[in-house]
């Protein structure tokens, strides 16, 4: 009996091809991350901290405003 009544051969016909893929996308990922030059930052990591708290807070207190935006958060 299959498990979870999937027939083995579908799954391996299926599979193949998905693994494939995903290791010639993965392996396109790691050179861009491996070949891609670092930039110096523009701010400090506290700086830049505290501008993203303060656009996340602006951007919540606008959730009343925004009925797409909320729908978009909420967790339902």
């Amino acid at each position: 009996m299959p498990l979870f009544g999937l027939d083995p051969v579908r799954i391996r016909v299926t599979a193949s091809p998905a693994a494939d893929r995903h290791l010639v996308s993965s392996s396109s990922c790691c050179r861009l991350f491996l070949l891609t030059p670092d930039y110096p930052a523009k701010r400090p990591v506290r700086e830049a901290l505290r501008a993203g708290l303060i656009d996340l807070k602006q951007t919540l207190g606008e959730l009343p405003q925004r009925k797409s935006l909320a729908a978009f958060c909420s967790p339902i």
